[in-house]
């Protein structure tokens, strides 16, 4: 098992970007030409918090500028069921449609690893050709 940091900015005010992923914060924030004292926000599992509409909206609105996320990457089928079952321990019983479908997301992430797009495809292909059924990524609880 691995981690890996991702660096998210909100350059507009409108949605976050990845910019970078690196073995430790200290690279990712070098690359980013950020000094390892530079304020962040941490969170897990990609739970970048998004604006909510008024707050997009509201001219007074500022977003915070950088979120740092370690995201731990399987290397292994057993890491892989491993990230698998700490996400279910830790989320599975989350209500709202849309938080388990990100759940479902996470899931299928973990477990496909970089056949991710692929097995999205072949899902989304069903039993009429492409588009048969719709993939929704979800939001973060």
């Amino acid at each position: 098992m691995r981690t890996v940091y991702e660096l998210w900015t909100q350059p507009t005010g409108r949605g976050y970007t990845l910019t970078s992923e690196h073995p430790t914060e200290a690279e990712a924030l070098a690359a980013a030409g950020l000094p390892a004292d530079a304020p962040l926000s941490r969170v897990e599992n990609r739970a970048i918090p998004q604006p909510t509409a008024e707050q997009a909206a509201a001219s007074s609105y500022v977003p915070a500028d950088l979120f740092i996320a370690a995201e731990r990457r399987p290397d292994t089928d057993t890491d892989r069921v491993e990230l698998a079952l700490e996400l279910l321990y830790e989320f599975g019983q989350t209500d709202g449609d849309h938080h388990q479908k990100w759940i479902n997301d996470q899931l299928v992430r973990m477990l496909t690893g970089d056949d991710y797009e692929g097995w999205v495809e072949d899902y989304q292909a069903g039993e009429d050709g492409p588009e048969t059924y719709s993939w929704d990524e979800g939001i973060a609880p």
